[in-house]
């Protein structure tokens, strides 16, 4: 299995030719049954990307949303932290928030990688503004990585758009960094190590199977922040009530003993 053997869409070989995208080669790892023990509950991250680059080919696609270079994805997922990887198939959601409109794929993997990408530390905007860089020398040594993608690794567009069923996408995700961010192919829910990887974009491949029309829209993506679970949420909630009406209960007894 050569997990380096990247699928990219169509429209980013036709930009780049066959280029070798040594920076997202993590998402390549295949799922083929790898094995996988769960050693904590599922959580929740979200992050927001700005976008830095929207191209076109082909004529472009009427999308339900207008998108430009400092607009903001809002991406949420959930997954279960594990170890045995390097691939996570996950059976939740992968959600995307675009100027209100909402996408979702149904079903995602995510794969690790430890010293298992080329150094990725020079080929920052590969993802999000690919047309910024041109052959960088990579240098020598490796990356560690974090990658999210389409649960079949050959399928070029897992996505489909709402009341445009014409039209499917396919996400790009990638947190790369210095080699010594992890030191196992383990799935963490700590968001320390998420955030600790400089090369984090990310990408939305568009394509309308009418037209053959595509756009490629790009993005920097910036702090992941874990969300709260609602049980959590509420004792926060309530924790708080509580504190306050202690509080207010000990100024009535202080006004109470001064009168």
């Amino acid at each position: 299995m050569d997990v380096f053997n990247f699928s990219r869409p169509k429209f980013v070989d036709m930009r780049f030719g066959s280029r070798f995208y040594g920076a997202i080669a993590i998402l390549a790892f295949a799922v083929c049954g790898e094995h996988k023990t769960i050693f904590a509950a599922p959580v929740t991250f979200h992050f927001e990307a700005e976008v830095a680059s929207v191209s076109s080919s082909m004529g472009g696609i009427s999308l339900p949303f207008t998108i430009v270079p400092g607009d903001t994805i809002a991406t949420t997922f959930t997954f279960e932290p594990s170890s045995g990887g390097p691939a996570y198939a996950q059976s939740s959601q992968l959600r995307f928030n675009i100027g209100g409109h909402e996408l979702s794929i149904a079903g995602f993997v995510i794969n690790v990688g430890n010293d298992a990408v080329p150094n990725a530390v020079p080929l920052t905007g590969e993802i999000a503004d690919p047309s910024s860089i041109f052959f960088p020398d990579q240098g020598p040594g490796s990356s560690d990585g974090i990658g999210l993608g389409c649960i079949n690794g050959g399928a070029f567009f897992c996505g489909s758009v709402p009341l445009h069923s014409q039209v499917a996408y396919v996400p790009v995700i990638a947190f790369l960094g210095e080699d010594s961010i992890i030191n196992s192919t383990d799935l963490t829910d700590d968001v320390h190590v998420w955030n600790a990887f400089t090369f984090r974009e990310m990408a939305l491949s568009f394509i309308d199977n009418d037209t053959q029309g595509e756009v490629y829209i790009g993005a920097y993506i910036g702090s992941v922040q874990a969300v709260p679970e609602p049980a959590t949420s509420y004792l926060l909630v309530s924790g708080s009530f509580f504190v306050a009406a202690a509080f207010s209960a000990t100024i009535a007894r202080r006004r109470d003993l001064v009168t």
